[in-house]
C-alpha cells in the first residue's frame, strides 16, 4: 500500500496511508477524503506530479479549512506495486535476448536461422515464426524496463500461457524434431525453464492488489471484449482443431503449425482479459503495444 506523510498545519488532522475509504480517480491514488480525526473535513486535489512509470508520486490538496496540504509518497515505502523478482527480471532479459535472436533472425536473416531451428522450416513458416516471436518480444522488453509488478501482472501469466501451449505441442510431436540436434534441448530448456520461472513468480504475488490500477469506463471494458472473445475462441479453435479454423487461411498450413500459431491469439486475448477489470497505465501501454 502507499504510504503518505505530512506535517499538518490543521491540529489534529491525520492523513496516512493505507486509505481504502475514499479513491480518486486520478492515477488510481487512493487518499483519506474524510480523516478520522477530523469530521468535516474534506481534501480536493488540486496538483499531481507523476514518476517515468505514470505513478502519483506526489500530491498538493486544499482542505475545506483553507489549508493547503502537500503530500510526498515514498517510493521506498510502497509495496502496492513492488519490483519484480532478480529471478524473474534475470529470466525475462535472457528471455528477451533469445526473441532478438530467434525473432529478428527468422525475420532478417531466415537462411541462416532455418538450418539451426529444431525442425524443418519452410521459408514462409519462417517469416511467420519470427513475425510472432518479434511481436512477443515488446512485452518481455516492457516488463525488465519497469521492472514493476505492473505490467508484470498481466505479462507474466501470459508468458506462461505462451510457452506451455508451445511446450505442450512440442512435447507432442517430437518426431518433427532432430533430436540429434542442440537446438533441440535448447528449445525443451527454455521452453521448460521459462514458463516454471512465470508460475513460480506468479505464485510469490498472489496476494497483490489492484487498488493503484486503473477501474476502466464501460466503454473500454466492451471494448476489450473483443479481443478476449475474437482472440480467445479462435486461438483455443486453432489449437484443438487447427485443420478446421485454419482452412479459409490464403496459404496451407500443417496441424502442428496450426497449433504452435495458436499462441498467437491466445496470448494477446489473455492480456485483454486480465485489463478487462482495472489496468495500471503501463499496463495499457504495454498490452497496446504488443
Amino acid at each position: 500500500m502507499q504510504h503518505l506523510a505530512t506535517t499538518s498545519p490543521i491540529p489534529g488532522l491525520f492523513c496516512a496511508a493505507p486509505c481504502p475509504e475514499v479513491r480518486t480517480n486520478v492515477k488510481g491514488l487512493s487518499l483519506i477524503g474524510r480523516p478520522p480525526r477530523c469530521p468535516g473535513i474534506t481534501c480536493v486535489p488540486l496538483a499531481l506530479a507523476a514518476d517515468r512509470f505514470g505513478y502519483v508520486t506526489a500530491v498538493t490538496l486544499h482542505s475545506s479549512h483553507g489549508a493547503v496540504l502537500a503530500f510526498m509518497i515514498d517510493p521506498e515505502m510502497d509495496d502496492s506495486n513492488p519490483e519484480i523478482t532478480k529471478l524473474f527480471l534475470r529470466v525475462t532479459a535472457v528471455e528477451s535476448v533469445v526473441l532478438i535472436v530467434a525473432g529478428l533472425g527468422l525475420l532478417l536473416f531466415p537462411s541462416i536461422m532455418r538450418p539451426l531451428w529444431p525442425w524443418e522450416l519452410a521459408p514462409f513458416n519462417a517469416l511467420l515464426l519470427g513475425s510472432i516471436y518479434s511481436a512477443s518480444l515488446v512485452a518481455t522488453v516492457m516488463t525488465v524496463y519497469f521492472r514493476r509488478w505492473m505490467p508484470a501482472r498481466i505479462v507474466a501469466p501470459m508468458i506462461f500461457l505462451f510457452t506451455t501451449v508451445v511446450l505442450v505441442v512440442s512435447l507432442a510431436n517430437l518426431d518433427r524434431f532432430d533430436l540429434g540436434h542442440y537446438s533441440t534441448w535448447l528449445w525443451i530448456l527454455l521452453y521448460v525453464g521459462i514458463p516454471a520461472n512465470a508460475a513460480y513468480y506468479m505464485f510469490l504475488q498472489r496476494g497483490l492488489s489492484l487498488h493503484r490500477s486503473h477501474p476502466l469506463a464501460n466503454p473500454w471494458r466492451n471494448l476489450l471484449l473483443v479481443p478476449v472473445l475474437g482472440l480467445g475462441v479462435y486461438g483455443l479453435g486453432l489449437l484443438i482443431a487447427p485443420d478446421t479454423f485454419s482452412s479459409f487461411w490464403p496459404w496451407g498450413i500443417d496441424a502442428f503449425h496450426g497449433r504452435m500459431y495458436s499462441v498467437a491469439y491466445l496470448t494477446p486475448g489473455l492480456g485483454a482479459l486480465l485489463l478487462w477489470r482495472a489496468a495500471a497505465p503501463a499496463e495499457s501501454l504495454t498490452l497496446g503495444l504488443t
